[in-house]
């Protein structure tokens, strides 16, 4: 997790204001998911089937404080 606060960061001190993260919605990728969840990440949208029948795509959303 050290490199995505790196990331926060920069992003914050650049004048961004979002990141976004996407990701398989199987199964073999909780892990995955609860990262993003875990690290403040907001599930904002899914796409079913995206990427094969059974695998959708999971999209999340950070807001980032400017510094």
């Amino acid at each position: 997790m050290e490199l995505l606060y790196v990331v926060v960061a920069r992003v914050g001190e650049s004048g961004g204001e979002r990141l976004y993260a996407e990701t398989s919605t199987r199964p073999d990728y909780a892990g995955t998911n609860a990262f993003y969840a875990r690290s403040g990440f907001r599930l904002v949208a899914t796409l079913p089937e995206h990427f094969a029948p059974g695998d959708g795509k999971a999209i999340y959303e950070l807001a980032v404080a400017p510094r």
